[in-house]
């Protein structure tokens, strides 16, 4: 091989390592990012820490379609609340989280019914900050729906399949029954979970009706 195939050759592999280099620097420093990641409705505290962990990065959420946030570099330390509603929120309800020191970054439309509304303080934020009845109703009406699903699956098979173990004492229906009683036991663990977010969501939800019952008693006081 000639001299001038061989620096060609190393020419070429230079390039490539410097593309590289720079490709995963862009990836790492670079002015945007994509994270792909997913939260359950009940998961809100868990998506505000992941939002909030980014924002310790250097990073501020400017769009969210479901399954990919997309980020852009911004060195402010923000603290993220992420809210739910059935209906879309209007200029001058926005205008109010904006007056509570709450700013709107992003809006992810549900394919049903719902969008979530991601806003960002300078502050971190309180279980009195969040306006959870929309949340709190669509879980009630999930759970709902997977209870009865899931109480009507799972008794019906486990007394099919009861009744075939004692009428031919086949023991392969008693790895079935063992793995219908595993699954009922892990459906337990959640509905226990949704029971005690259930609470919690109610628990907000009184706390900050009887904050606007006490300032609606002082404005009616102060008129009279």
């Amino acid at each position: 091989m000639s001299n001038v195939n061989l620096d060609s050759l190393f020419f070429v592999r230079l390039v490539k390592s410097v593309n590289i280099y720079f490709s995963k620097n862009y990836k790492e420093r670079g002015e945007e990012m994509d994270v792909k990641k997913k939260f359950k409705l009940v998961e809100d505290l868990e998506e505000e820490e992941f939002l909030n962990h980014y924002s310790k990065e250097g990073y501020i959420l400017k769009s969210y379609d479901g399954i990919t946030y997309h980020f852009e570099v911004d060195d402010r330390l923000v603290y993220y609340l992420v809210e739910f509603y059935f209906k879309e929120l209007s200029t001058f309800e926005i205008r109010n989280y904006e007056k509570r020191g709450f700013h709107l970054v992003a809006i992810f439309t549900l394919e049903s019914n719902g969008y979530y509304y991601y806003f960002v303080s300078d502050r971190k934020i309180m279980d009195s900050d969040r306006n959870v009845k929309d949340r709190h109703q669509k879980l009630l009406n999930s759970k709902t729906r997977v209870d009865r699903f899931s109480s009507i699956i799972l008794m019906s098979s486990f007394l099919l399949f009861s009744y075939q173990y004692f009428k031919t004492y086949n023991r392969a229906y008693i790895v079935v029954l063992l793995f219908i009683v595993i699954l009922t036991a892990y459906y337990g663990y959640f509905y226990i979970e949704t029971i005690k977010k259930l609470r919690y969501y109610f628990e907000i939800i009184e706390t900050r009706e009887g904050m606007d019952d006490h300032g609606n008693d002082e404005r009616c006081s102060e008129e009279g």
